[in-house]
């Protein structure tokens, strides 16, 4: 299970003004999360999977936590998604080493190409 605040899970991908996201952030127990990410391909060509920004915030929408998510940090790996398709995943992520994981009522994810 990926840890929020291990810096080992810091890399790298790319993203698409003609594709879209959509995504659910749920707490499973008190220090756990699933986050789920749904993103479509809209154009006619191949496009490189972006990285994830997931920021955890509070109940002011403050951030707690923040973390960049690369596509080798999904399951399968894959590097790019198909013209006219959809790519779906989902992690399961551990908080137990940060202090103010009670805090985390909110997140902001942000798909881009760095």
């Amino acid at each position: 299970m990926p840890r929020i605040g291990s810096p080992a899970l810091s890399l790298g991908a790319t993203v698409a003004h003609e594709g879209s996201a959509l995504s659910t952030f749920n707490r499973i127990t008190p220090q756990s999360f699933r986050l789920s990410l749904t993103l479509r391909n809209a154009s006619s060509m191949t496009l490189a999977l972006p990285a994830f920004e997931l920021t955890l915030t509070d109940v002011k929408d403050e951030p707690v936590l923040r973390r960049v998510f690369g596509p080798t940090d999904f399951p399968g790996s894959v590097q790019t998604i198909a013209a006219a398709a959809e790519w779906h995943s989902t992690l399961t992520l551990a908080a137990s080493e940060a202090p103010d994981a009670a805090r985390i009522l909110g997140y902001r994810i942000l798909a881009f190409y760095p």
